[in-house]
């Protein structure tokens, strides 16, 4: 397998992983090695990238957990369910609001609460988060209040 066929599988592996438990270290040397690949040179591939987190290298192994840069890499569709919904309802509700809350997510799924408001954060729709035990502050920028009243007519 090509290291793009390689990448593509490792990492929709990873990310189904991810969903399940966001807080896990997973061993992917196996994945990788199943794929024709050196599991040290793929590993830093990976790193290199940034489609990873957390990395390791225990003995022969490989370990990490997929990245957000990861996850827009093979499942950009991810984010932008999540942010529809955090800006629809912070557009509608205004101020600060839980996170946790507005995506519906359990505490127990804080790493997939951050992953997505740092998301919010890097695409500028939110301003600075405020993070705090199993639940994350956050509210609307300028420029994310401007999509909301963009697109209102959609998260309606």
């Amino acid at each position: 397998m090509n290291l793009q066929e390689t990448k593509e599988e490792v990492l929709k592996g990873v990310f189904e992983l991810y969903k399940d438990n966001p807080n896990g270290l997973y061993d992917i040397t196996e994945a990788i090695e199943e794929c024709g690949q050196d599991h040290y040179e793929f590993g830093k591939y990976l790193v290199n990238n940034g489609w990873v987190r957390n990395h390791q290298y225990q003995g022969t192994r490989f370990v990490c957990q997929i990245s957000i840069e990861g996850i827009e890499e093979v499942a950009p569709d991810y984010f932008e369910t999540h942010v529809n919904t955090a800006i629809g309802a912070l557009g509608i509700i205004g101020g600060k609001q839980s996170a946790t809350e507005i995506l519906g997510f359990e505490p127990a799924d804080i790493q997939k609460v951050r992953d997505i408001v740092e998301h919010l954060k890097t695409t500028g729709h939110i301003e600075d988060p405020h993070y705090f035990g199993t639940d994350v502050l956050i509210e609307l920028s300028l420029y994310g209040r401007d999509h909301y009243e963009r697109n209102k007519a959609s998260f309606h």
